[in-house]
């Protein structure tokens, strides 16, 4: 029964590092994982890294250790959903956009000042969690 057990322990391990990985490149959020969840649905059909075979886990994490970061469409879509959380309009962002890179448009930021825009949506929903909180 000991290599069962070592197996077990050896694949809570990789969960455990996956998540790890998945923090550092924003992709989970404090307790928010929805872009993990889109991401692990996009790239292997799944919604949890527990439902994840041992070659899905090996394949996720090395994409996350090569620095697999959402991009593009994702990050607009991920700007639009805390947009929506906050109550917020487009403008909103635009107007993040704006003071922070002198950019008009979302349109016209790269991917990491979309990361940005993100981390201070981000921020200004714990704000307004703490503000509501007590």
């Amino acid at each position: 029964m000991k290599p069962q057990v070592d197996k077990a322990k050896q694949r809570k391990s990789r969960i455990a590092a996956l998540h790890i990985r998945a923090r550092e490149v924003g992709l989970i959020d404090g307790d928010d994982k929805t872009a993990w969840r889109k991401w692990l649905a996009d790239g292997f059909n799944k919604t949890s890294s527990a439902d994840l075979s041992d070659s899905q886990l090996a394949a996720a994490l090395n994409a996350l250790k090569q620095g697999t970061k959402p991009t593009g469409r994702a990050l607009h879509d991920e700007i639009n959903r805390r947009l929506q959380a906050l109550g917020k309009a487009e403008n909103y962002a635009v107007g993040i956009a704006k003071k922070m890179f002198g950019k008009d448009r979302l349109q016209f930021c790269t991917d990491p000042e979309l990361r940005k825009i993100v981390a201070a949506l981000a921020m200004s929903q714990r704000r307004e969690a703490t503000k509501h909180a007590g």
